[in-house]
């Protein structure tokens, strides 16, 4: 059943870390965009683009420009792609900090989180990572109360 199926993909996948993790990997584990998908790329494919020539900077902006465009055509079955860039990040910040605060934006923690702050809690917590199958954010608690 097509709802069931919908109900077990996410709303929201924010792509901090970037490597083409888009196609082909988006549509498994995002909902569509017709059924409010969306991917929000922070770093592009690559994190550290190569932009020494004028071309190299132009191919890297037209890709993602592409993709946003692309994604328009195909909403039926890929999630829609938001590119957020740089110059917008402590605003960016400041709107997912109030998303989170007002419950719009939730943010699943992986079920072995929070791990311990301790050599084998960290050690769990980059092994979990690095197998690439943390199911949502891997936590380590480092402290029990927050003092400003």
């Amino acid at each position: 059943d097509e709802k069931d199926e919908n109900n077990k993909l996410f709303d929201v996948i924010i792509d901090t870390v970037g490597g083409g993790n888009f196609y082909g990997r988006a549509e498994k584990v995002a909902k569509t965009g017709t059924n409010g998908g969306t991917f929000v790329a922070v770093t592009g494919d690559d994190p550290k683009p190569d932009c020494t020539t004028t071309w190299k900077l132009i191919r890297f902006f037209a890709r993602m420009l592409g993709r946003m465009l692309y994604t328009q055509f195909t909403r039926a079955r890929l999630p829609k792609y938001v590119m957020l860039m740089p110059h917008s990040v402590p605003e960016g910040r400041t709107e997912v900090l109030e998303w989170i605060d007002n419950g719009s934006l939730t943010i699943p923690l992986d079920q072995d989180s929070p791990l311990p702050f301790t050599t084998q809690g960290v050690s769990k917590a980059f092994r979990k990572v690095a197998s690439g199958h943390a199911h949502g954010k891997v936590v380590v608690k480092i402290a029990n109360e927050y003092h400003e």
